[in-house]
């Protein structure tokens, strides 16, 4: 959702900074989650994201393989 907040700001669509935007997905897969980003730094700007998750599997990435 980090993606998709800049995207917005960039196109003109989102334009505050320093305030929460709410995201809400997987819902019809049965895995709702909110998603909280925030605009920051209006001379730089950045995007943070936030939430709750819960970790559903657990697993190690290889490299090189």
């Amino acid at each position: 959702m980090g993606r998709l907040t800049y995207y917005l700001f960039h196109n003109h669509i989102l334009n505050e900074f320093n305030q929460e935007y709410l995201f809400l997905q997987g819902h019809s897969m049965g895995r709702p989650s909110n998603i909280v980003t925030k605009l920051i730094k209006k001379n730089n700007p950045r995007v943070m994201v936030g939430g709750k998750a819960i970790i559903l599997s657990k697993g190690n990435y290889a490299r090189g393989i």
